[in-house]
């Protein structure tokens, strides 16, 4: 079951990721450089659409990807 985050739900959990995982660095402007700083910070591989597409940072894209992030770390 995909779970879809709205931009709200979506800054709120990575906001909890940043404290989570001791990422003190100023957030980025878009939620989509965010996830992607996230990513590199925590050392996991980013999906290759993910640095090559613009496209890809639509909602839909950023919160499925959010999701795996955060089962990295196991968190639901």
């Amino acid at each position: 079951m995909k779970v879809l985050y709205n931009e709200e739900q979506i800054w709120a959990k990575m906001e909890a990721l940043r404290k989570i995982v001791g990422y003190s660095v100023a957030r980025s402007t878009t939620y989509s450089e965010e996830l992607k700083a996230l990513y590199m910070f925590m050392g996991v591989e980013l999906p290759t659409l993910m640095m090559l597409e613009k496209e890809n940072q639509d909602i839909a894209h950023v919160s499925e990807r959010l999701c795996v992030l955060l089962s990295v770390i196991g968190i639901k």
